[in-house]
């Protein structure tokens, strides 16, 4: 006798997503041949993970019928939050066999997100390289490398033993950025999240060495005021960068450390020869002892802290630097902080894998099944699409990866992720496709679209990294950190930098107009090797979530309000994407977007 169990088939696990600590789950272990009477020798093997916490329970069968056997985890065992990882055991005589499970996430009761934040589209702008604006307080510090033009490629300054001797600077700051306001607004951005802005010595200004001010060279504290209250006046929103693992090693907390100044030195952990403890052996980054109670209460607790303090002066969250370096306990305190001072601050995390099973130092983080993150970075989307579209993953693969995630983070969260053209961190999404593509530019804009196309109909919220939208090129650090090439804008012919912001924009424009593309419930299929579709349904509509798994089942919503996305990574051409779908007579719809042949969205 063979059994079976998949979280995504109907009915395996009800209800099949995350649930609130004392609920109950019921999981269905399906069979190939009538249960025999007595099933004693089929077991539910559960293991709880929160944090450094591991619980383990053996379940009996709560009930069988002719083809399955049900488990019942009921609040009794689903009592606490934590992540729950089941398997089936199979006993016949001497030898056991285990039928895989899944995971079920379990979290703390009302732990929601700001409607706000699943609402918008994100544009993050390397202060140092978007634009340059007419300040007089903005000026370069003493010893600074300027590069003489904007359209100079980036580089770092380093000796012999790769250590960087001087910082280089292209002059962007603040007021560019505000100078900028109608731009980006005209892309479809609604918020904007900077990379760090504090006092540092570095251009990239994670080496932090004020946290209370503004980087001189940005334009300082006025600079900031004033880009926060023109961003208000539009209804526009700021999320600032939160380096709170680590300082710079030239910041006047570390030089007062190490002076053997109080509290200063003890945020630090100093060895007996001297040295210190720092982010991945980089001495410019002495890294920062979290919990202290003095540095605690001086980022996030204290009245005036630094979390505190820049919310009330006009931000509207904090993206977390190196998140799953950040205790557990320091993020609760930090994230009560924010909503205590702004009731719809966001916190999202700068985490590389899946968030609702990541473990950091041994310890099972609990992001979502404690009051800790709202959102993360999800690289995952980006890494998966690549894959897919370099041909190293199939379409089905790629489909079930994305439906696991819909189990697997509470729904709130999944539908705040944050989608990535890129980042500060990774080679430019164009100069990966254009790889991919075998140095073909047309092929190129061709998977770009198609990438923009998946990420602004899909679950969870678009990021935008500046440039992406004009195809700007760029491997990886420094060379992803270029100055942003304003002059490609010029032309809006097609295969153009413009002609590709556009479609960004109206991709931007048709998310906002439509709740269906931002909270519809979603679902996923693997046409075939080649071609990856998912549908967005309109909360309410009579559709089935999961009607684009039998597309031809598919009849009309009552409500005729959904979104059904297909990529081709071939780029064979929207008829040939459309057959493949085999859609029925009676479904009714319209084309309204087309990815040169590499994607189409039809609306029904």
């Amino acid at each position: 006798m063979s059994y079976f169990h998949d979280p995504l088939i109907p009915g395996d696990r009800l209800p099949a997503g995350a649930v609130t600590a004392g609920n109950t789950v019921r999981l269905r272990l399906r069979a190939d041949l009538p249960c025999p009477a007595d099933n004693a020798g089929v077991t539910l093997k559960l293991t709880r993970r929160f944090r450094s916490e591991s619980e383990e329970f053996i379940l009996a069968c709560a009930e069988a019928r002719a083809d399955a056997l049900f488990f019942e985890l009921d609040g009794g065992v689903l009592g606490r939050p934590g992540v729950y990882f089941y398997d089936f055991c199979v006993s016949e005589g001497e030898e056991t066999s285990v039928i895989p499970g899944d995971r079920i996430t379990v979290t703390e009761p009302g732990l929601d997100v700001p409607e706000w934040f699943q609402d918008t589209v994100i544009y993050q702008i390397f202060p140092d390289r978007f634009a340059v604006g007419a300040d007089a307080g903005a000026n370069f510090k003493p010893g600074s490398f300027v590069y003489a033009s904007l359209s100079d490629p980036p580089m770092y300054i380093k000796d012999s033993g790769g250590e960087i001797i001087r910082w280089e600077f292209y002059g962007g700051n603040l007021e560019g950025i505000r100078n900028e306001l109608d731009y980006i607004q005209g892309l479809g951005a609604r918020t904007i999240y900077l990379n760090p802005i504090f006092e540092s010595a570095s251009n990239h200004r994670y080496d932090t060495g004020d946290y209370e001010h503004v980087d001189g060279v940005l334009g300082g504290d006025a600079a900031f005021d004033r880009l926060s209250a023109d961003m208000d006046a539009r209804g526009m929103r700021l999320i600032l960068d939160g380096v709170f693992s680590h300082t710079g090693r030239h910041s006047r907390y570390f030089q007062a450390a190490l002076a053997g100044k109080l509290p200063y030195r003890d945020w630090y952990s100093f060895r007996e020869d001297g040295s210190y403890q720092c982010w991945w052996d980089v001495l410019d980054l002495p890294c920062v002892n979290e919990l202290d109670p003095s540095y605690l209460d001086y980022t996030v607790r204290g009245k005036d802290s630094i979390v505190r303090s820049w919310l009330s002066r006009g931000a509207s969250g904090w993206r977390l630097d190196v998140a799953d370096e950040l205790p557990d306990a320091y993020l609760e305190e930090l994230r009560k902080a924010a909503i205590e001072t702004k009731r719809d601050a966001v916190i999202f995390g700068e985490v590389w894998e899946d968030g609702t099973d990541k473990v950091s130092y041994g310890v099972h983080r609990s992001y979502y099944t404690a009051p800790e993150l709202h959102s993360q970075t999800n690289y995952p989307f980006r890494k998966r699409l690549e894959a897919f579209f370099a041909g190293g993953m199939s379409a089905s693969l790629l489909a079930r990866a994305f439906a696991l995630d819909a189990l697997h983070y509470p729904a709130a969260n999944y539908y705040a992720l944050v989608n990535m053209t890129g980042s500060h961190d990774v080679a430019r999404l164009y100069s990966v496709l254009l790889e991919t593509a075998g140095c073909d530019a047309g092929a190129a804009r061709g998977l770009m679209r198609a990438y923009s196309l998946i990420q602004f109909c899909f679950p969870g919220v678009p990021l935008i990294y500046y440039g992406d939208e004009i195809c700007m090129e760029g491997g990886t650090d420094p060379d992803n950190r270029r100055f942003f090439d304003r002059g490609a804008l010029s032309s809006a012919d097609v295969g153009t930098a413009g002609a590709m912001h556009d479609w960004f924009a109206g991709l931007a424009e048709l998310r906002a107009s439509d709740p269906a593309l931002r909270t519809g419930a979603v679902s996923f299929r693997g046409v075939n090797d080649d071609i990856f579709a998912f549908m967005r349904i309109a909360r309410g509509a009579d559709t089935a979530p999961d009607a684009v798994l039998r597309p031809y089942e598919l009849t009309a919503c009552a409500s005729g309000h959904g979104y059904l996305c297909a990529v081709d990574r071939r780029g064979c051409g929207s008829e040939s994407i459309l057959s493949a779908l085999e859609l029925p007579p009676e479904f009714g719809y319209n084309i309204i977007r087309q990815a040169d042949g590499y994607g189409v969205l039809l609306k029904f």
